[in-house]
């Protein structure tokens, strides 16, 4: 029994190289969020092929800039695939987050101003304040019932904060598209 061996036409990469590919394919995927599961697999399937035998003759680095600026190659592909734009939930939650995350910190630094600033400058009543719709209670006094320490209690946040970051998500997202009849031709978008 003979059998033959075909030798392979692209090397095998090194862990470096495949890194690169990989994550210039995470990055031109975070670019395309309009594009259908399958149509990104067979898309990321052959670029991949693509840039192993372009890596073959000179380098991985070299591969991905000659395919130019994601964003312009991202482009490219969605206009070819003629996508319709979607809501891209990802980058609502992002800035949706972000703004919230800040709020907190704003909420937390100001309580923690607020608590301290009544313990340590005499005054000897609980004191009561309200913050982007939250009532922050200094409790300096005596201890807080039940638990026997000193600190601060909030009242959750007040209607119009989560309201606003309701709005922020819808927005950032482009949540209307979620409708067909109002998602623009990616061309035209």
């Amino acid at each position: 029994m003979t059998t033959s061996l075909t030798p392979r036409t692209a090397s095998r990469l090194s862990l470096a190289d495949w890194w690169r590919r990989e994550w210039f394919l995470q990055r031109l995927s975070a670019q395309m969020p309009n594009i259908p599961r399958p149509d990104w697999r067979a898309l990321s399937r052959n670029l991949r092929q693509d840039l192993s035998e372009a890596a073959a003759q000179s380098s991985m680095k070299q591969a991905i800039g000659d395919l130019g600026p994601i964003n312009q190659l991202a482009d490219e592909y969605s206009k070819a695939l003629e996508l319709l734009a979607r809501p891209d939930w990802i980058s609502g939650l992002r800035v949706t987050g972000r703004v919230w995350l800040v709020l907190t910190i704003i909420l937390f630094t100001y309580a923690i101003g607020l608590w301290d600033g009544a313990e340590y400058g005499g005054i000897t009543e609980d004191v009561t304040r309200n913050i982007l719709g939250v009532t922050v209670f200094a409790k300096v006094g005596e201890p807080i019932p039940d638990t026997g320490t000193y600190g601060m209690i909030f009242t959750p946040w007040g209607g119009i904060v989560p309201a606003c970051l309701l709005v922020l998500f819808i927005v950032t997202s482009r949540a209307w598209r979620i409708f067909p009849g109002l998602r623009p031709h990616a061309a035209t978008d």
